[in-house]
This record gives structure tokens, C-alpha cells and sequence, in this order.
């Protein structure tokens, strides 16, 4: 399978949880984060109350920063808790911390920032639409908080105490909390729209690159598999001209043999009837198979017919003179016959020494003085 197959497999099915893979990384962090600052927190807050451990409301307070920190503990180094509960228990951590702050201290505490710090770490844990519940619960806890405060009901000593008896604090405050908490939401959902965008982008170019790899894959496909067509259709086509070379030596040997006869009329007399056309390259012939079958047989007589030569121009009369002249010199008596007139007249303006050289009108003529002797 291609490689750009599997990528874009790959992000098909889960471009969006690269967000869930960031998402769960930035967790694990945060927690990690948070876990040790808290040990360094309670540790301090453990000294700095020791005092004040006798108080029921100290002792209480005290008691929920450490159910808190447990939980956090706990959902930090649990790996085979789902994500949902351990971010969730984040969010919940920070929430729990942003109430006691406030209950403890009002306005003067940090319980504003634990707040807003729980709107922002829902909306990147878990997106836009929790960030909103979240606003909402923040929205409740504070008109909670208001009314508790500016009703008595719950009273801050006056060392910490900053307008928090007083609702329109609480309503400034508050302001201030959602617009802060509104805009770190819009900027995150802001930034994390852009991050899908951009994974969706290169999820495009990437099934693009795929689609053209694919194409580039069939067009190769199609060209081998035409290639290969090619290399069978020359490979047969080789092969043909293979066995066509093959019939064609094959006449050749068997046009050679008949071309240039050479017919045993005794055992020690042989005739070569020559018809057609004589070149250079029969007439070698001829000489060759002459000199071979004179040698091997001993013959003493050979009797060359030229009566089916058409023409016998000065350059043929000069071989067959060459024939005659070779094989007197290997002891053979050469006669030729079906001598024409015009053929006689160019032998003649040869001017060579035709003492050798015995004519018979027919090759009647010479097969019966042959066999008289």
C-alpha cells in the first residue's frame, strides 16, 4: 500500500484527535504542574496553621484543600483512568479551590483567579460549549457567594476583608471575572478553530498528493503492463526471425547442394550439370565441391554440362577454365560440353592455353566415348 495511502488514512481517521493527543498531553503537564506546586502549597498552609488547627472552620478549610490535592494525586499518576474523568476532576479541583478562596477571603483572596483559571482549562480540555456551562456555574457561584456575604450570613475578619460585604463589589468583580473569562474562551476557541482548520488544509493536500500519487501509480502501471506487451510481441517477434533465419540456412544448404550437382556415372567419372545463371560466387562454388568430390573419389574424369547456362560472359569462361585447370592438377581429364558458338568465341578471346581444356557437342557425345574406353 502506498505511504500516502496510510497518511492520509491516518488523518482521516483522526485529525481531530491530534487536538485529543494535545489535549491529553497539556493535561498530563498541567497536572503534573499543579501536583507539585499543591505539595509545596500544603506543606506551607500546614506550618503557617498549626496554630490555628483547633479552629473548626481552619480545620475544615484545611480538609478540603487536602481532600483536593488527593483527588488530584490521584487522577495525575492513574494512567488507566479515562480522560474525561481526569480532566474533569481538574476542572472540579480547580473549581473546589476557586469557592474556598472565595469563602475564606471574598474578593481579597485568589478565589477570582481559580475561577476564571476553571472557565480556560474547560474550554482547552474540553472545548467551547463546557467553557460556556462553566460561565454559567461560575455566574451561579458568585451571586451564591454575593448574597451569602452581603446578608451576614458568612463574615470575613477584618484583615481580610475588601469590600466583600458589599453586592456592588461583588457585581464589579464579577464583571470583570466574565469579560476576563469571555475573552480567554473567544481566544481559545479562536485558536483551536484555526488548529482544525489547518489540520483539515493538510488532510486536503495530503488526499491530493494521494489522488496524484495514485495516478502517477496507474500510469506507471499501464506503461509497464504496455512495456511488457512490447518486450512478449519482441520476444516473439525474435523468436520468429530466429526460425525464419533457421529455414532460410536451411535452403541455403539445400539450394547449395542442388545448385552445383555433382552426378557419379562411374566410379570414377563424375558429371556436374550447371543451369542458370553462373556469378562469382557459384562458380567459387562450383570449383570447391569440384576439388572435393575429385579428392575423396579419386576420380579420374569430369564432365561439366553448361548447356542450361543462358549466358557464359568473359568473366564465367575465366572460372570455368579455373575449374578445368584445378582439377587436371589433382589427375582429372575435364571435358565440357553444350558449348555454344557465341560461348566457344569467348573462351577463344581469352587467349589462354586451352590444351587442357576437351569439348563434346552433348553430354550424349561424352558419356558414350567415356564408356567406350
Amino acid at each position: 500500500m502506498p505511504v500516502s495511502n496510510n497518511l492520509s488514512t491516518s488523518l482521516k481517521g483522526s485529525h481531530t484527535g491530534l487536538i485529543a493527543e494535545w489535549r491529553s498531553n497539556l493535561l498530563d503537564t498541567i497536572m503534573k504542574s499543579v501536583f507539585s506546586l499543591g505539595t509545596l502549597v500544603m506543606v506551607t498552609v500546614f506550618i503557617s496553621s498549626r496554630e490555628e488547627l483547633g479552629n473548626a472552620e481552619k480545620l475544615f478549610t484545611l480538609a478540603l484543600y487536602f481532600f483536593a490535592y488527593l483527588i488530584l494525586g490521584l487522577v495525575t499518576f492513574v494512567r488507566q483512568i479515562p480522560y474525561q474523568v481526569r480532566a474533569g476532576a481538574m476542572v472540579l479541583v480547580l473549581y473546589l479551590v476557586a469557592v474556598i478562596g472565595l469563602q475564606s477571603a471574598g474578593l481579597s483572596g485568589d478565589g477570582r483567579l481559580f475561577l476564571i483559571a476553571t472557565v480556560v482549562m474547560g474550554a482547552v480540555l474540553f472545548g467551547v460549549r463546557v467553557s460556556y456551562a462553566l460561565i454559567g456555574l461560575v455566574l451561579a457561584t458568585l451571586a451564591f457567594m454575593a448574597w451569602n456575604f452581603s446578608q451576614g450570613i458568612w463574615v470575613i475578619p477584618p484583615e481580610k476583608l475588601a469590600n466583600t460585604g458589599q453586592a456592588s463589589s461583588w457585581m464589579t468583580g464579577s464583571a470583570v471575572l466574565i469579560m476576563l473569562a469571555v475573552m480567554l474562551v473567544a481566544s481559545m476557541n479562536y485558536l483551536l478553530g484555526k488548529l482544525n482548520s489547518t489540520l483539515n488544509e493538510n488532510l486536503a493536500m495530503v488526499e491530493t498528493i494521494n489522488r496524484s500519487h495514485q495516478e502517477l501509480e496507474a500510469q506507471v502501471a499501464q506503461r509497464t503492463e504496455a512495456l511488457a506487451q512490447a518486450l512478449e510481441a519482441s520476444k516473439q517477434q525474435a523468436e520468429e526471425q530466429a526460425r525464419l533465419l533457421q529455414e532460410l540456412q536451411q535452403q541455403r544448404e539445400l539450394i547449395y547442394g542442388i545448385s552445383v550437382p555433382l552426378l557419379p556415372v562411374t566410379e570414377r567419372a563424375l558429371v556436374m550439370p550447371l543451369i542458370g545463371a553462373l556469378d562469382s560466387a557459384r562458380l567459387e562454388q562450383a570449383r570447391e565441391k569440384a576439388l572435393q568430390r575429385v579428392k575423396q573419389q579419386g576420380s579420374t574424369h569430369l564432365i561439366i554440362d553448361v548447356t542450361g547456362v543462358p549466358v557464359i560472359d568473359s568473366q564465367v569462361a575465366q572460372g570455368l577454365i579455373t575449374i578445368v585447370r584445378s582439377c587436371h592438377l589433382l589427375g582429372a581429364k575435364t571435358m565440357m560440353v553444350g558449348v555454344r558458338p557465341e560461348v566457344a568465341q569467348t573462351i577463344v578471346s581469352l587467349g589462354v592455353d586451352l590444351s587442357l581444356l576437351d569439348t563434346r557437342a552433348d553430354l550424349y557425345s561424352a558419356l558414350k566415348e567415356l564408356f567406350q574406353q
